[in-house]
């Protein structure tokens, strides 16, 4: 005869809570990488300023030129970097979802 205890539904939630329990770990990790490493650079970048104009200052053109020129490459350079971060913190997701479909294994153990 067909029970409950026969079914294994003890084993079948256990392994079910286990699934979830790693999907909100997941979840969770991600979130965290989303806000504070790609969010964070990315409004940073977003509040770049290109063009730098001193206050109370007069200058030439070719010293504008100049001024705005060495201004620019040092934003370029700090653009860069944080860049580099959020691909990185891309990267990190990337490897983070990877991670937890490799051990999806154990939840397609549940269906067996």
């Amino acid at each position: 005869s067909l029970t409950w205890l026969s079914l294994n539904i003890d084993v079948y939630v256990t392994k079910l809570t286990a699934g979830i329990k790693r999907l909100e770990e997941t979840v969770l990790k991600v979130n965290g990488i989303t806000e504070n490493r790609m969010q964070h650079n990315l409004k940073l970048i977003s509040k770049t300023l290109l063009v730098h104009l001193p206050e109370n200052e007069s200058f030439s053109l070719e010293q504008f030129v100049r001024l705005q020129e060495q201004y620019i490459a040092e934003q370029s350079e700090f653009i860069d970097v944080k860049n580099k971060e959020v691909e990185k913190a891309s990267n990190d997701v990337i490897q983070c979802v990877i991670g937890a479909q490799a051990s999806e294994g154990v939840v397609s153990e549940i269906h067996r």
